[in-house]
């Protein structure tokens, strides 16, 4: 599908991408491209004001899905949702001033009566372009009353390059209006007219021209409205992109205009594969390829940064958890690299390695940790396995305790160490070897800077210690114990209260394992729970709301407190509810399918909201 949709993607890409874009293919090993980092510093920034649509974020409210309480994964940790910020830059326009209201009028009249002469219509549309590119309330609704979007697209027909190049320019401003703007152009057909430039042979000298028209592209893909980026996969946007792609190699282009290309068609393709719903796979299958390969031949960050977006995006549109596996092997397996989900995980991954060593780097930090933290979150053994063969869990841990990084960062890095805690044994085996991770985890659960951070930390504890003595004889049981105590604290989300309650019992289970084995007469964690508050706990969630929790607390207080329980208001004797009977929350179905877990026992994965702050 691949090289259907992309004709010799791996050719251009692969062998290729030396002598087409003047890059150097980067070893996957972790020296460094010097090189080209010396051939793009001059180059950053656009050599003229572009108007884009932001890349931002809407937030996200976390929603914990309250499951079975066994050690599970989390599909999210609360990440903020990847989605399209509305642009406003055109909302509000300076449409009262009568006189720039006549003078467009004038403009747009003036290309209408010259778009049949070579040449005429350049000065109008060069002052027209001017007026759009304003940064403050640019008056596109005023060129749209005129009846001035027709005219800019048939503009792109015409033979000079000149004129093709301000009527794209025009109309990349226009397209960053709101949606009911951007209708305008679809229907004039600007699709259309902007894949016949990119055909035509006139950008073959002009890469200012091909840059331009990507950004039209761009901008319409962009847009809120996820109608107008199917409207563009309708028009078979892949294959326009692909078969110019293919003809780069040909172009006369020196250096500065291949790499603006590069930087505006990576961001393009990112902006095709966002928005909800999500694409379909087959829509964007091929720009996997086109992503990895970004990621292993060059150092420029904005195109690094895009293409590690784009991969969120590929991710993060899966419908279910099926789906995210498989696009979670696509990615991985892409470009000629092995990876078998089937097979256990051998050498490490250096797409991973290169990924993980990004986190590192602050202009990247963001997209490479979602990354990341999405891959994890998959109920999938080898990709989690292959994720900490790279090395992601002094990532993570140095993320959770960077004071500089924003508590949603540091929230993500801590989920996805409690998805790793409740993968498999091993897996969980890995955290706690690894040096440090296990006590930045009991410190941030101490003195985190946000309640999201503590929240995944708590979840973190309890899944390592509800897997029972195995576990927990490689701890302090005591200071796990008060850990799990103070969590449990003003904690208001029951499927966390349940797995805390599920963690004391555990631990207090250990506690008379090792008076037994000691000989002691007594189970010594019983009298720190005590001084600890865990009575008090204990009595106040036998008013919990959910009866899972309700009922957990009555079996802790009458198993280990038995004289310390009111026995005057002891509820009536019955078999107590398990959590599988209560009603899972699950905000976006699709995304939240149950998936069995790699875990002993096939514990279920369990579903969250999404996600990662874009």
């Amino acid at each position: 599908l691949a090289q259907a949709r992309w004709p010799k993607l791996h050719e251009i890409l692969v062998e290729s991408w030396d002598t087409a874009f003047t890059f150097v293919i980067v070893d996957m090993a972790p020296a460094a491209n010097t090189g080209t980092m010396v051939e793009v510093q001059c180059l950053k920034g656009m050599a003229r004001p572009l108007r884009r649509r932001a890349d931002g974020a809407a937030s996200l409210r976390r929603s914990a899905a309250e499951g079975q309480q066994v050690v599970q994964k989390r599909i999210s940790g609360g990440m903020a949702r990847l989605g399209v910020v509305p642009t406003v830059c055109s909302a509000v326009e300076s449409a009262a001033d009568p006189a720039k209201v006549a003078h467009v009028r004038e403009l747009v009249a003036a290309i209408k009566t010259a778009d049949s002469e070579p040449g005429q219509p350049l000065r109008a549309l060069s002052e027209l372009r001017r007026f759009l590119s304003v940064e403050a309330f640019p008056p596109v609704q005023a060129v749209v009353d005129a009846g001035g979007i027709a005219p800019l697209v048939a503009c792109l027909g015409n033979s000079s390059t000149a004129v093709q190049l301000e009527a794209a320019w025009a109309l990349t401003n226009a397209a960053s209006g709101t949606s009911a703007q951007t209708t305008v152009l679809i229907e004039a057909g600007v699709i259309q007219s902007i894949f016949a430039v990119l055909a035509s042979p006139n950008i073959t000298e002009r890469s200012d021209l091909c840059d331009q028209c990507l950004c039209v592209l761009g901008n319409i893909a962009g847009d809120t409205d996820v109608g107008f980026r199917d409207a563009l996969f309708h028009e078979d946007v892949i294959t326009h992109l692909g078969r110019l792609y293919d003809r780069l190699l040909t172009f006369n282009w020196d250096l500065h205009g291949r790499i603006h290309v590069l930087r505006n068609l990576t961001w393009l393709l990112g902006s095709l594969c966002r928005g909800r719903p999500a694409p379909k796979l087959e829509h964007v299958d091929a720009v996997f390829d086109f992503f990895v390969n970004v990621l292993r031949g060059t150092d420029d960050p904005q195109m690094l940064c895009e293409a590690l977006w784009g991969l969120c995006y590929l991710l993060e549109g899966a419908q279910n958890n099926e789906d995210g596996v498989v696009r979670a092997v696509r990615m991985l397996s892409a470009c000629g690299f092995t990876f078998d989900q089937n097979q256990p995980a051998g050498e490490t991954h250096p797409l991973l390695v290169k990924i993980v060593h990004y986190v590192q780097r602050k202009d990247m930090l963001q997209p490479s940790l979602r990354l990341l933290c999405t891959l994890v979150s998959m109920p999938a053994v080898n990709v989690t396995e292959c994720v900490i063969g790279a090395g992601a869990l002094t990532a993570f841990k140095s993320v959770l305790l960077d004071t500089q990084a924003t508590p949603q960062m540091r929230g993500d890095a801590a989920w996805a160490l409690s998805n790793i805690s409740a993968g498999t044994k091993e897996q969980a085996q890995h955290l706690m070897d690894a040096n440090g991770t296990w006590e930045a985890i009991c410190k941030m659960l101490e003195k985190g800077p946000a309640h999201r951070v503590k929240h995944e930390c708590a979840w973190a504890i309890t899944n390592i210690a509800k897997r029972g003595s195995p576990m927990i004889s490689q701890l302090d049981s005591r200071k796990v114990l008060i850990l799990v105590i103070g969590a449990l604290k003003g904690e208001s989300d029951s499927a966390l209260q349940r797995a805390l309650l599920d963690a004391g019992e555990a631990l207090l289970k250990h506690g008379d394992e090792q008076a037994v084995s000691k000989g002691l007469m007594k189970n010594s964690l019983l009298a720190l729970a005590e001084q600890a508050g865990f009575l008090e706990e204990l009595h106040s969630l036998q008013h919990a709301d959910k009866e899972g929790v309700y009922w957990k607390a009555v079996q802790i207080l009458s198993t280990w407190f038995e004289d310390a329980a009111d026995r005057e208001n002891e509820p009536p004797k019955m078999q107590p509810p398990t959590m599988e009977g209560t009603p899972k929350r699950t905000p976006n179905k699709e995304r939240c399918a149950v998936a069995p877990s790699a875990i002993s026992g096939g514990s279920p994965i369990r579903p969250a909201a999404y996600k990662f702050g874009a």
